[in-house]
């Protein structure tokens, strides 16, 4: 614990998948917000991209903006269709994607790192707007 950071040690363990730990953390078998939020983030990135960052890009195809706008409309178009011709589960009013992204925005607007505990917290928050306006929301509530 230090210059306001909060670190959970336990001594000789340390969870966690080794290519999303940070090597201070690991070496220092310790985890911190540092941590949480570096985490996080290559995972968004996994999730997005197929891989994690600064692997071998050298199987990607180059993409035109052009071609990139269609790929994105046919992904969007995917996620809103269950394949039925109803919509998913997946499709979202404008203000349920603002709650819904609003954590993740917040996160990457901070000078620091925040912790996992923080952004369920704003989670939370941004719930309970949707909930107070009268959204009805289609999102499955976390357990």
């Amino acid at each position: 614990q230090g210059r306001g950071r909060v670190c959970i040690i336990n001594q000789g363990k340390v969870k966690g998948e080794v290519r999303y730990v940070l090597a201070p953390d690991a070496a220092a078998y310790r985890g911190c917000m540092e941590g949480d939020a570096y985490a996080m983030g290559k995972t968004l990135y996994e999730f997005i991209f197929g891989e994690p960052p600064g692997e071998d890009p050298s199987g990607r195809r180059p993409i035109t903006g052009e071609a990139a706008a269609v790929e994105n409309d046919a992904f969007r178009a995917i996620l809103a269709s269950d394949g039925t011709g109803s919509v998913s589960r997946f499709a979202l009013t404008e203000d349920e994607r603002d709650a819904l992204l609003g954590p993740i925005r917040a996160l990457c607007r901070r000078d620091g790192p925040v912790s996992f505990a923080e952004a369920e917290e704003r989670m939370v928050r941004a719930r309970a707007a949707i909930k107070d306006n009268g959204v009805k929301s289609k999102l499955t509530p976390l357990t």
